[in-house]
């Protein structure tokens, strides 16, 4: 792992080709793409675009640090590499249907899957759920208040 401003290299993070790496980006979110060798990396979005395209390891990597993602149910690196190379120059973007943690867990394990994304719908269901019995709390006390009497004039 490395910090801001450093660009590793895919050497030093240990990226043998047909890794999933993350660049983990200054506001908490990570960028996914398929480590394919030769410091060059399949992302989807970033900087070029939406649609699947290679890029070299410093443009992914941006100065931010960088890691590898390892999946139990992992395919072998060729493979990965055969799967992202594939896709280049397709176009299936989508913040929450089909992202780079999306593209790159699909290369690499065949599931079409963003944690990150489980984990923003996750915070929105709580935080829902949390206003929701907030304001389901808030009108009984209102009912259950003594009400004035009113005088009569």
């Amino acid at each position: 792992m490395f910090g801001r401003n450093a660009t590793p290299s895919a050497e030093q993070v240990s990226c043998p080709v047909g890794s999933h790496v993350r660049a983990l980006r200054p506001l908490g979110y990570g960028h996914d793409g398929i480590y394919i060798g030769d410091s060059l990396v399949v992302e989807v979005g970033g900087v070029r675009g939406s649609a699947a395209h290679l890029v070299p390891w410093a443009v992914f990597a941006r100065g931010d640090q960088v890691v590898r993602l390892v999946h139990t149910d992992q395919l072998q690196g060729d493979e990965v590499v055969r799967r992202a190379v594939r896709a280049l120059g397709t176009d299936t973007y989508s913040l929450f249907c089909g992202n780079c943690e999306h593209f790159a867990t699909w290369c690499a394990t065949g599931r079409w899957e963003s944690t990150q994304v489980k984990a923003a719908c996750e915070v929105v269901v709580v935080a829902g759920t949390s206003a929701a019995a907030l304001l389901i709390v808030t009108a009984l006390f209102e009912n259950t208040k003594p009400r004035r009497k009113r005088k009569r004039a």
